[in-house]
C-alpha cells in the first residue's frame, strides 16, 4: 500500500511540473511594415525614427516618406500593415492628417481595376480565405519562408495630391515580442522593411535609434551603425535595402551555470545520471549478496527497480525546472511534453526489475 502511494504521489507530482514547463513560446508584440505602394508613387527617402523606453516593453516609432507623385489629382491609395498596435495610428500627408480605415474588399478583388495596382502583393496564389479572414503572405525572413499575415490587420487610406513631391509621416506605438522558443526570452520589437522590394524605387533609407533610457545590451538585424552607439543613439543609412526585417534585440545574460547545463543538456544529462545509478544499483545489489548469499529476496533489486526507470523517464523535466530556476524571470519555460514519457513507467519497470533479477540471480549463484 505504501509503496502504491509513494508512485502515485510522484507520478501526480511529475504531471504537475509537465504541466508548468508548457508555457506559450510566442507574445506576440507589435508587427508594422513599409507600405505598399502602387505604380504612381516613388519613394525618394524613407527616415525611421525609434525611441525605446526604460524597460523594453514599449517604443515610439515615426517614420518619414518623402515620395513623388507622377500625377496631378490621382487618387493615390496607400497600405500599412500594423497589428498590436500601442494606441492611436497616425498619418498626416503634407502636415494634414488622413482617416485610415481598413482595406476595402474591392482592392483585394482580382476583377477590379483597382486590384491591377496591388497584384504583386495580393496574388492569386497567396492570397488564402480561412477563418472567414483574408490572409497574404508576407515574405519577410532572410530565407524567403515568410509568414502569413491577415488584411484584417492593414491600414488603408487614399488621398488626391498634386503631382510633384511630398511628405508622408506615421507615428505609433510598438509593444515588444516575447520569443521563448530557445532557453532564455529573446525581447524584439520588430518592423518589416520588405515591402520596399516591391516599390516602384528604392531612393534611400536613413534608421535612428534611440537607447538612451534603456540600460542593457543591444542588438540590431541590419549590422552595425554608420554612426553613433547602439546603447545610446545610433543611426545607420543605406541606399538599398539592408535587411527584409528591422529588429530590435534583446537577449538576457545568464550565469555561467546556467549556461553549462544548457550545453550538457537534458538528454545527455539523464544518460549520463542513468548509466551512474545502473552501476550503483548493481554495486548494492553485490554487496547484500555478499553478506546474505542466501537470502531468498533482494529489496535491493526491488527498491532500485522501482526508482531507477523513474528517474530515467522523469529526470528531464525535473533538469528542465531546475535550469529554468538558474536562469530567472527570464526563462522560457518552453519545454514541450518533456516527462510525459513517465506514462512507460509501467512497461519500463518490470524490464528493468527482470535485469536487475537476472543480475542478483546470476551474483547469488556466483557466490556459491
Amino acid at each position: 500500500m505504501g509503496v502504491r502511494f509513494l508512485l502515485g504521489a510522484l507520478f501526480v507530482c511529475n504531471l504537475l511540473v509537465v504541466k508548468a514547463n508548457m508555457a506559450e513560446p510566442i507574445d506576440r508584440g507589435t508587427l508594422a511594415t513599409s507600405p505598399f505602394l502602387n505604380q504612381y508613387v516613388d519613394i525618394l527617402h524613407e527616415d525611421i525614427y525609434v525611441t525605446l523606453d526604460s524597460e523594453f516593453k514599449k517604443a515610439n516609432y515615426e517614420i518619414v516618406y518623402n515620395i513623388k507623385a507622377q500625377k496631378e489629382g490621382v487618387n493615390i491609395p496607400f497600405l500599412f500593415y500594423a497589428s498590436e498596435v500601442e494606441g492611436n495610428f497616425k498619418v498626416t500627408i503634407d502636415g494634414k492628417p488622413l482617416e485610415i480605415s481598413q482595406v476595402p474588399d474591392l482592392y483585394v478583388d482580382v476583377d477590379s481595376t483597382e486590384f491591377r495596382d496591388f497584384s504583386y502583393f495580393f496574388s492569386t496564389e497567396s492570397f488564402d480565405d480561412h477563418e472567414n479572414k483574408r490572409w497574404v503572405h508576407l515574405d519577410e525572413s532572410e530565407d524567403n519562408d515568410g509568414f502569413y499575415i491577415t488584411l484584417d490587420d492593414f491600414l488603408f487610406f487614399e488621398t488626391d495630391i498634386l503631382e510633384g513631391e511630398h511628405q508622408i509621416r506615421v507615428t505609433y506605438t510598438a509593444t515588444s515580442w516575447r520569443d521563448g522558443w530557445n532557453w532564455v526570452n529573446e525581447y524584439s520589437f520588430r518592423y518589416a522593411l520588405s515591402p520596399a522590394k516591391y516599390w516602384k524605387s528604392f531612393g534611400s533609407l536613413t534608421i535612428t535609434l534611440d537607447a538612451t533610457k534603456y540600460e542593457n545590451k543591444l542588438s540590431t538585424t541590419i549590422g552595425e551603425p554608420t554612426s553613433g552607439k547602439i546603447d545610446s543613439i545610433a543611426t545607420w543609412k543605406f541606399d538599398s535595402l539592408p535587411s527584409n526585417m528591422f529588429n530590435i534585440l534583446y537577449i538576457p545574460e545568464i550565469s555561467s551555470t546556467a549556461q553549462t547545463f544548457i550545453n550538457i543538456g537534458s538528454t545527455r544529462f539523464k544518460y549520463v545520471l542513468t548509466v551512474l545509478l545502473v552501476v550503483l544499483h548493481i554495486l548494492f545489489i553485490f554487496m547484500f549478496r555478499k553478506r546474505k548469499p542466501k537470502a531468498k529476496f533482494s529489496w535491493i533489486v526491488l527498491l532500485g527497480s522501482l526508482i531507477i526507470p523513474f528517474v530515467y523517464l522523469s529526470v528531464s523535466i525535473f533538469f528542465y525546472s531546475y535550469v529554468d530556476d538558474l536562469i530567472g524571470e527570464h526563462t522560457s519555460g518552453t519545454h514541450g511534453y518533456a516527462g510525459i514519457e513517465i506514462i512507460l513507467y509501467p512497461l519500463l519497470m518490470p524490464i528493468y526489475f527482470l535485469f536487475a533479477w537476472l543480475v542478483d540471480r546470476w551474483i547469488k549463484n556466483k557466490s556459491k
